[in-house]
């Protein structure tokens, strides 16, 4: 209930920052915008902000800035590369949104959790050989690798790589036999950042062993795994890497509710990180809708092509064409994936 109260709160956001950003572009390449659109349907609501008319719709889905003095202005008002600019703003705006709220989520919340899982940044999910001659055992926390503290698990492959195959002193925190296990939680900071990870009981004892690390194909390993990979990183560089994969994963995920990569989800414990996913999922939701919606987005980058390869604009004539044929093309894909989604809801598994 609380996530559908969120989705209703935040859809018309998405839709509000979508088509400020196309007024910026506008305000950038210095064209006027005579109607501002948020949403889609029947209009409920029409103002005037800063000169300019605002006017609500219905179904608070996405946004939209009109040029033109009628949908379909012929001639096209502008230059074509003002227009495709302008035209691009749109899909722009809502996968830039949500991948700066995903980069946001990886550099100062992290990844909580990976497929509905904790993450461990610490804890040892099952040795492999020389790891288990030298005692390490499932569920050791690695707290540090000769004498420098070990936060996230992937710094255990660096200091491994830089060791040249000589043993390495690996000191953990060994839970006893019949206590709780580890809370998952966070701990220590690192830059002012608060940094994930178990939460070891004071009276879990210190063991310090030798473990030579075992060579392979691409170098040396410790013979540890972590019990979850751990995505985040305190690189921005690497933080903007990890959040562009994940809108790619989460891009997917809409159309595919099960794919084999999923992407990463906060926790419900947090208080600002689970909205801040749930805004960029309905922002790409938006993005998505945008483009297949008849005579928008897509269908408007489509004409500018047209336009760009014939080397005249288009008649109003033309695009209304285009917008049938496009009604029709959607709902004959609604009829097929529906068609395909009984049968495969009456198939034996």
């Amino acid at each position: 209930m609380l996530t559908l109260l969120l989705t209703v709160v935040l859809l018309p956001l998405v839709g509000v920052l979508r088509a400020a950003f196309q007024v910026l572009m506008a305000w950038i390449l210095g064209a006027q915008p005579i109607l501002v659109i948020l949403g889609i349907g029947p209009s409920v609501a029409r103002r005037s902000v800063a000169g300019v008319p605002v006017e609500l719709r219905l179904l608070p889905i996405g946004g939209h800035v009109q040029w033109g003095s009628t949908p379909y202005p012929d001639p096209p008002p502008g230059p074509w590369l003002s227009r495709f600019l302008l035209t691009i703003a749109g899909p722009v705006a809502t996968l830039m949104l949500a991948m700066g709220l995903f980069f946001v989520l990886h550099v100062a919340f992290q990844a909580r959790t990976l497929n509905g899982r904790p993450v461990a940044t610490r804890v040892v999910e099952m040795p492999t050989g020389a790891a288990i001659s030298a005692g390490l055992r499932p569920d050791d926390v690695i707290v540090e690798i000769d004498g420098q503290s070990i936060e996230y698990f992937d710094e255990v492959s660096r200091l491994v790589g830089r060791s040249a195959g000589r043993p390495l002193q690996v000191t953990v925190r060994r839970q006893q036999p019949g206590a709780d296990p580890a809370v998952m939680g966070v701990t220590g900071t690192l830059d002012g950042r608060e940094l994930l990870g178990p939460l070891v009981d004071d009276k879990w004892p210190t063991v310090v062993m030798s473990i030579p690390p075992d060579p392979t194909a691409g170098g040396y390993e410790l013979g540890a795994r972590p019990r979850v990979a751990r995505l985040g990183s305190d690189s921005w560089l690497t933080a903007a890497g990890l959040a562009a994969v994940e809108t790619m994963a989460t891009l997917r995920l809409l159309f595919d509710p099960s794919p084999v990569e999923r992407p990463t989800s906060p926790t419900p414990g947090d208080a600002v990180a689970p909205i801040l996913h749930l805004l960029a999922l309905l922002s790409l939701v938006a993005f998505v809708f945008n483009m297949l919606l008849p005579a928008h987005d897509l269908h408007r980058i489509v004409l500018l092509v047209l336009e760009a390869i014939v080397r005249r604009p288009l008649s109003s004539r033309t695009e209304i064409v285009w917008v049938r044929v496009e009604v029709l093309l959607l709902l004959a894909s609604s009829v097929l994936f529906l068609a395909w989604y009984v049968v495969r809801a009456m198939s034996p598994v």
